[in-house]
């Protein structure tokens, strides 16, 4: 658990050096294995946040990253995917007593790049969500502003999982905005 942990603070030393800064797709490997991306401050009265769910529950989280060899070098807004990772650990992680499978996987269209986060619901109650949240609301307003009429945020549930997809341009590393 321990290495799991060092992994996933230097993706976040990494990732908080200039949040205006893109980070290359590639850096989603760094989270095979680990909880995900998740802020260190306490959330609510309980002091429990998502990163110390996921390390109290480590059976419960099984990752999956799917990020072909071509897209390593594509970049996404710095932090885009922590949001939606912190959702997949609280909505379902903290209610299973199963295990959650997240999936991350990417692929190219054409000029844009789709970056799926795909959640199971294991075993919790009432798996059905009501509208979109604040955290999906955030990712989507941060596409927006950096990628104006290029960009989407679209979530969808079903009786076994949740989904967001992503859509933004297919932007490499020598090309940054």
């Amino acid at each position: 658990m321990a290495l799991g942990v060092d992994r996933l603070n230097n993706v976040l030393a990494r990732s908080l050096r200039d949040r205006n800064t893109p980070v290359a797709l590639k850096s989603i490997h760094s989270l095979q294995g680990v909880a995900g991306q998740s802020n260190m401050f306490p959330g609510g009265s309980s002091g429990a946040t998502p990163l110390t769910d996921a390390l109290r529950f480590p059976d419960r989280l099984v990752t999956q990253v799917d990020v072909p060899d071509d897209l390593q070098s594509l970049l996404v807004p710095s932090l885009i995917t922590q949001p939606l990772i912190e959702n997949v650990i609280k909505h379902a992680v903290r209610k299973s007593t199963t295990p959650i499978t997240l999936a991350i996987i990417a692929r190219r269209v054409d000029d844009k790049l789709e970056l799926t986060i795909r959640n199971s619901f294991g075993d919790a109650a009432d798996p059905v969500r009501g509208p979109p949240g604040i955290g999906l609301a955030n990712v989507n307003e941060r596409l927006t502003m950096r990628y104006p009429l290029e960009s989407r945020c679209v979530a969808i549930s079903d009786e076994s999982s949740f989904c967001v997809r992503l859509t933004l341009p297919a932007i490499g590393t020598e090309m940054k905005r």
